[in-house]
């Protein structure tokens, strides 16, 4: 078939979340490999989920969490780990590159 060889998800987010950005640093505050998920949002109004970023732990066990919220709705866009080790995310509709420090 089609899938053969394909493992099964890491972690899985919100049904039509719009995960739109990712960035990934080997090492997040000392948490090792990690991954950052920038999530603009549903355009489904009966399922409101996103305009959030996610972090996810990236090791023997992978695991996801809201990082940051209360974006506006549609907000969050990129996400980049700069030369800093901070995490970068542009907002959409704000017209702002956000800074989360390392």
């Amino acid at each position: 078939s089609g899938c053969a060889g394909t493992k099964a998800p890491m972690v899985t987010f919100p049904a039509h979340a719009a995960s739109s950005g990712l960035a990934v640093t080997a090492d997040w505050r000392g948490q090792g490999p990690t991954a950052f998920v920038a999530q603009f949002g549903s355009s489904f109004s009966a399922n409101p989920t996103g305009s959030d970023v996610r972090i996810v732990s990236l090791g023997p066990r992978p695991k996801e969490r809201v990082f940051a919220s209360d974006f506006r709705e549609h907000d969050p866009l990129g996400a980049a780990v700069g030369p800093d080790g901070a995490l970068y995310v542009s907002l959409f509709f704000s017209g702002k590159v956000m800074r989360f420090g390392e």
